[in-house]
C-alpha cells in the first residue's frame, strides 16, 4: 500500500496532466488548505486526478492564487485515495 503522503506528492504531476494554464512565467505549488485520505492505494492500482476550480483571487498585477479541489480516484474503488484543497500561485510577466 502507498502511504497517503506519497499519494499527495503526486498531486502537482497529476494535475499538470489534467490542467494547462498558458501565458505564465511561473506556477508555484502554494500548499494545501485541506487534505484527507479516505482509502489506501494498493500496489499496482491505477489512479487518476479529477480537478475542480473552487476560487480564483488576483493578488497583484502579476500574481493570481487559484484554489482547486483535487480528488485522486482509484480504479474499481468506491472511495477516493485522496481529497485535497490545493493552491497554485500563477505568476505572469
Amino acid at each position: 500500500m502507498a502511504h497517503g503522503f506519497l499519494t499527495a506528492s503526486l498531486l502537482p504531476m497529476l494535475n499538470k496532466q489534467v490542467l494547462e494554464v498558458t501565458g505564465l512565467s511561473a506556477t508555484i505549488n502554494y500548499g494545501l488548505n485541506k487534505l484527507r485520505f479516505p482509502a489506501a492505494v494498493k500496489v499496482g492500482a491505477e489512479i487518476r486526478s479529477r480537478i475542480k476550480l473552487v476560487d480564483l483571487q488576483r493578488v497583484d498585477a502579476n500574481r493570481t492564487l487559484a484554489t482547486y479541489q483535487t480528488t485522486i480516484e482509484i480504479r474499481g474503488e468506491d472511495k477516493p485515495a485522496c481529497v485535497a484543497e490545493n493552491l497554485a500561485m500563477y505568476v505572469t510577466g
